[in-house]
């Protein structure tokens, strides 16, 4: 589970996740006119100096932070994120239990440390290609709380990695009312699977703004899940599932005639 943002106050957590976007937005503008400087273009001294200062600015407040959500040490319960992920997970593998499907090979994986580096997604997906394994990946994140189920479409913003258009296609096969989600930071498991060059999907459910404010906070609790959205996931997955399967069905065909 992640570290606790440090503030209690619903106000301040708020303020903080507004500010957080607009240091991301300072970051990329500061970022291009360093490049823009780098290459040789003349900028003007006033305007250097004010990104100079803004610069330290913002990264001092964000470091401040940082230190004293290390200072108080609190983490985050993680209901929404993600134990939501594992119990649509769970509710999916007791589905198939009693009725497999009978073109598509099916397998759970819980991974860990996701919010120190994804290092338990690397970790499985190094050792899944190294073994030569080849499978379609589906992560879900954050799926307990909204009523709006989207998949992101890419990743980053600068030479952004992309998830794999063609599951995205059978995702809104399967649930037309999704819509495409654009990340920015590379965090989630995803990143690690599209790396190793596993065609990759990712999930995710939104519509819900007190889910939204508890995002890495004390508030994550179970009290924010909602059963609603657990079935909208859960339903969108059993028919990703029949969407695949059809797939293959008509591939065989395909392949017999």
């Amino acid at each position: 589970s992640a570290r606790a943002i440090p503030f209690h106050s619903r106000f301040c957590l708020r303020l903080y996740n507004r500010t957080m976007d607009i240091i991301q937005r300072i970051a990329v503008m500061l970022s291009l006119l360093g490049a823009l400087h780098w290459v040789g273009f003349r900028l003007p001294t006033g305007l250097l100096t004010a990104g100079t200062f803004i610069a330290i600015f913002t990264a001092a407040g964000w470091l401040f932070v940082q230190l004293w959500g290390c200072w108080r040490c609190e983490y985050s319960p993680g209901a929404i994120d993600n134990a939501s992920g594992i119990g649509v997970l769970l509710a999916l593998a007791e589905h198939y239990a009693s009725q497999q499907p009978q073109n598509l090979r099916l397998g759970f994986l819980f991974t860990s440390s996701e919010e120190t580096g994804a290092h338990g997604a690397a970790a499985f997906a190094d050792e899944f290609y190294a073994q030569g394994g080849h499978s379609a990946i589906l992560v879900l994140d954050m799926v307990g709380a909204g009523d709006i189920l989207r998949y992101v479409s890419e990743d980053g913003v600068y030479f952004p990695i992309r998830t794999d258009a063609r599951l995205n296609q059978m995702i809104k096969t399967a649930y037309p009312q999704a819509s495409p989600q654009k990340e920015t930071l590379r965090s989630g498991d995803h990143a690690a699977f599209i790396r190793r060059g596993f065609p990759t999907a990712a999930l995710q459910a939104h519509g819900s703004h007190q889910a939204e404010l508890a995002y890495h906070s004390i508030y994550d609790t179970v009290e924010l899940l909602d059963s609603e959205t657990f079935d909208m996931v859960v339903q969108c997955l059993v028919d990703l599932t029949v969407v695949m399967e059809d797939e293959i069905s008509n591939k065989s065909r395909s392949i017999t005639h």
